[in-house]
Parts: structure tokens; sequence; C-alpha cells
């Protein structure tokens, strides 16, 4: 498992209206915020860990059972 940082993940683009991150030989791309203003990262207390279990077909599940599970870190800078 490779873990990046989020400046590590992305990548150059030309469309201001496009957000584009890179993972080796691959790119996705998503939608940009619909204002220059917003906030696109949460201040701490709006989101966090989900605590409750997680329960697949009658059966608990564990962290890292299953591919599709990731994690995703950032660290926020001051400017």
């Amino acid at each position: 498992m490779e873990i990046l940082g989020y400046d590590e993940g992305i990548c150059p683009h030309t469309n201001d209206d496009e957000l584009r991150s890179c993972i080796k030989d691959h790119q996705a791309i998503l939608e940009g915020p619909s204002s220059s203003d917003s906030d696109l990262i949460p201040e701490p207390g709006v989101c966090g860990n989900v605590i409750t279990n997680k329960i697949y077909g009658g059966v608990e599940t564990r962290l890292d059972e299953y591919p599709w599970m990731a994690l995703i870190e950032y660290q926020k800078r001051m400017l």
C-alpha cells in the first residue's frame, strides 16, 4: 500500500473548474466548488470518525477487510 501526502496527489491542470487527483498512472476528475470563497475542508467537529460498528451481510467487518476501504489523510496548512 502506498500512502501519498495530499500535495503529492494533486496533478497539474489547465482548467480552473476541474480538480485532478493523480495516483500512479490514473487520474480522477472532480468538479470544483461552485464559488471561489467556499471552504473545501470542514472545520474540526463538523465531520470525523464514525465510531459505530460496520455490519455487512449480517457479519461485523474489520478495518481493512475489504479492498474498497481507503484511508484519506491531509494536513491543513496555515498561510
